[in-house]
C-alpha cells in the first residue's frame, strides 16, 4: 500500500511491519532475501512482497539447526541454544504462518 502511494493506509501496514520484525527476530533473517530486494526496481519489490511465498519461521529454524548439525566447520551452538530454537519451532507450528 505504501509503496504504491495509496492513501488508504491503516493499521494493517503496522501489523504487517510488526510481523516482519517478529519473523526476523525469530529466524535472524528477513522473509524475503534482502540482496534480491536491493537489486530490484520498486515495482518489482512490490510484486515480490505480494506474490512470493516465504518459508514459515519454523522451516527456517529447522534448516538452521540442520546446518549447524551437518556443517563441521560452523560453530555448534550449545544444547540449550538448540533447545530454545526447537521450542520456537514448536511455537511457530502451533501459531501458524
Amino acid at each position: 500500500e505504501q509503496a504504491e502511494g495509496s492513501l488508504d493506509i491503516d493499521t494493517r501496514s503496522d501489523v504487517y511491519a510488526l510481523g516482519i520484525l517478529l519473523y526476523e527476530l525469530l529466524t535472524g533473517d528477513t522473509p524475503v532475501n534482502a540482496a534480491t530486494l536491493r537489486q530490484a526496481a520498486l515495482h518489482e519489490i512490490a510484486r515480490i512482497i505480494k506474490e512470493q511465498d516465504t518459508p514459515k519461521p519454523s522451516t527456517r529454524l529447522q534448516s538452521l539447526i540442520r546446518r549447524f548439525q551437518d556443517d563441521a566447520d560452523s560453530p555448534i551452538p550449545a544444547p540449550s541454544q538448540i533447545q530454545k530454537i526447537k521450542t520456537i519451532c514448536v511455537i511457530c507450528e502451533i501459531c501458524g504462518p
